[in-house]
């Protein structure tokens, strides 16, 4: 998931440094109408991977469907840019003139500004469109469009239950200060809304958590398959009872030997046995672990993946 981010992010960064370049003037472009390389180079856009060899840096293999689609999608934004470019331009001509003239017309500039921002707005917003874009069509190459749409149902989701918490806590917060400036302070109000905001918090994190769960099953059922990854997630559940177990009986024996440390005089031999005791337990905690990551393993290295990798 890292690799495919990180290449979405390379792409970003340099369809944002694109932008900074079609706003300042940028190298010459396309004639209007149609778009090729040399639009590509005034825009900084370049593909992720040129060829379908995999890419040394993320080892990631695109099929020439996928390098279609973005070089589609990159297409269609350097035509977008470049009207957009050459209507800046202008704008900068008529400002120029604008505040040059012999009589200023600050209503006039003040307009001309006003569509200037419009435009580099409406600049970033595509260049924000086109990022978001490549991103979905490389997750779709990496994970397969089910799992791609299953990721998105589980963010929509996510943000709808933690936005109305999100609000709650501002609210919150904004009351907070009102309470602590109100003189006399009302300690017990004060107390009453951290405790509301420590709960609003507590709420999105334990949802975060669950949302980051959810996440990781689709991805992992999409590269493993249904049944591998059922059977690693039984793996970690009875490792989980059985470390359960062990940590507790390692708890009671740290109590022990706490309470045997303060009496005096301390029984030396008893003192050694409960020392013993607990490290042959963690010892078996960690035999256990290397077991639990040996199953793993052994499930993803005879699982013949469905990601399209």
């Amino acid at each position: 998931m890292k690799k495919i981010i990180s290449i979405a992010l390379v792409t970003s960064v340099m369809v944002t440094m694109s932008v900074s370049a079609l706003a300042m003037g940028g190298k010459k472009a396309a004639p209007k109408g149609r778009c090729d390389m040399k639009c590509f180079k005034a825009a900084d856009v370049k593909m992720p991977c040129k060829d379908i060899k995999a890419c040394k840096k993320d080892k990631i293999k695109l099929d020439e469907a996928t390098l279609a689609k973005i070089k589609a999608a990159n297409e269609a934004f350097c035509i977008e840019a470049t009207k957009i470019k050459e209507k800046i331009k202008a704008l900068n001509a008529d400002l120029k003139t604008a505040k040059s003239a012999q009589t200023v017309d600050e209503a006039k500039i003040k307009e001309i500004k006003n569509q200037l921002e419009v435009a580099q707005k409406e600049l970033k917003e595509k260049s924000s469109a086109l990022k978001k874009t490549i991103d979905r069509i490389m997750l779709v190459a990496k994970y397969g469009e089910d799992a791609v749409v299953k990721l998105e149902a589980a963010e929509a989701a996510y943000k709808a239950d933690i936005s109305p918490l999100k609000k709650s806590v501002k609210a919150l917060m904004d009351e907070f200060k009102s309470a602590y400036k109100a003189q006399p302070v009302d300690k017990a109000k004060i107390k009453e809304i951290n405790d509301k905001i420590f709960a609003a918090n507590k709420s999105i994190m334990e949802k975060t958590k669950a949302y980051e769960a959810t996440k990781k099953n689709i991805i992992d059922v999409a590269i493993y398959g249904a049944e591998a990854v059922a059977k690693m997630d039984a793996a970690k559940v009875a490792f989980k009872a059985e470390e359960k177990v062990i940590n507790e009986k390692i708890q009671a024996l740290m109590k022990e030997k706490k309470a045997l440390k303060e009496t005096k005089p301390v029984d030396e031999a008893k003192l050694k046995e409960l020392r013993k005791s607990i490290m042959s337990l963690q010892m078996d905690l960690n035999t256990k672990k290397k077991a639990l990551n040996d199953t793993i393993n052994s499930i993803i290295k005879s699982t013949k993946t469905v990601s399209k990798v």
